[in-house]
């Protein structure tokens, strides 16, 4: 459940079991609800990471729905941004010139190519991981698809409730699939897995016990060019 707290003292809650935000006064009165699971379009399926932003839009994460939600206070729709990994679970604004760092599985490789390594042309295809990067992110840190970058982490969560470190190296995709701060990369890529700078804190995930390996935070670092962009996809993929 996500809890935020407005400068108008107002309390919104992501209500992931009811699919729905609502707003409390500071006594605990409801003030209003939005959102329901009702057959609309911008309707939640459990709603789970909330937090409120520096322009007083509420930001959610609808994590069965695979996207991001922003509304005004009143639950007026602003935006929704779309197939931002398989069952986010938390949002945050960005502060410290760090990313949200999810991780998912792409259809075309449902093995992560832990067992598709063995597929000659889908090697050939993806011959190195990559990371999803919005274009005003990669703009801001002189990115272009096909580049090679570095994900870098000093608070990996781990599975025995301690703080670690770690990195990937990584091609860039740059793409309006992801919302700013937020960067997607592949499971578990052979030889550059983004285990790496994933959390693996179950406590993360209270309604699952088991280790996540969803989200973790980290930093974006250019090393440079390479010759990617002539062999992998990164046309764009919404099509929809």
């Amino acid at each position: 459940m996500g809890i935020a707290i407005s400068e108008q003292s107002e309390v919104f809650v992501a209500n992931y079991g009811n699919h729905r935000v609502q707003v409390f006064d500071g006594e605990g009165k409801l003030l209003r609800a939005w959102n329901e699971l009702d057959g609309e379009p911008e309707q939640f399926w459990t709603p789970i990471g909330l937090q409120i932003g520096p322009e007083g839009h509420v930001w959610v994460v609808d994590s069965f729905n695979h996207r991001g939600q922003v509304s005004t206070t009143q639950g007026e729709l602003v935006r929704i941004f779309d197939d931002i990994g398989q069952g986010p679970q938390i949002v945050s604004i960005n502060q410290a010139g760090e990313f949200w760092v999810l991780s998912g599985r792409l259809n075309h490789l449902w093995q992560s190519l832990y067992d598709d390594k063995r597929k000659p042309h889908l090697i050939q295809r993806f011959p190195a991981s990559f990371i999803e990067i919005n274009p005003d992110d990669a703009d801001r840190l002189d990115i272009i698809s096909g580049d090679m970058v570095a994900i870098e982490s000093e608070r990996v969560h781990t599975a025995e409730g301690t703080i670690s470190s770690g990195a990937i190296t990584t091609a860039a995709y740059v793409t309006d699939e992801v919302p700013p701060s937020v960067i997607f990369t592949m499971f578990h890529y052979p030889g550059s897995p983004s285990n790496a700078v994933i959390t693996a804190d179950a406590s993360t995930t209270p309604i699952n016990p088991r280790q996540p390996f969803k989200f973790g935070r980290g930093t974006v670092t250019r090393i440079g060019s390479t010759e990617l962009a002539d062999v992998m996809p990164f046309t764009p993929r919404n099509i929809v």
